[in-house]
């Protein structure tokens, strides 16, 4: 089955994608983000904790369906794919 999505790794992750990019905001912590970490592997775990620190702030609850699909989806996002794309698209360096 291939998941592909708009070119990218899926629904998933082009939607976090989108959601970052339409968002002032978080755009500029992101990009703050990234030339901070220096380096795509960083930035992509630190989008992920990010993703983690969201949860928390909704106060979701912690059984049920709703956060089980919600965790469901959330494991398929391709953070490096989005880490990389951040590097790429605002031409931050990558630190050697």
């Amino acid at each position: 089955m291939n998941d592909k999505y708009n070119g990218w790794t899926n629904y998933e992750t082009w939607n976090w994608k989108l959601w970052i990019d339409n968002d002032e905001g978080w755009q500029e912590r992101v990009i703050e983000a990234a030339n901070d970490c220096g380096d795509v592997y960083s930035l992509s775990q630190w989008l992920e904790g990010d993703c983690d620190d969201l949860q928390d702030w909704f106060d979701m609850p912690t059984t049920g369906p709703f956060p089980d699909l919600l965790n469901a989806a959330l494991t398929r996002i391709n953070w490096y794919e989005i880490a990389e794309s951040i590097f790429e698209d605002n031409d931050i360096e990558v630190a050697a």
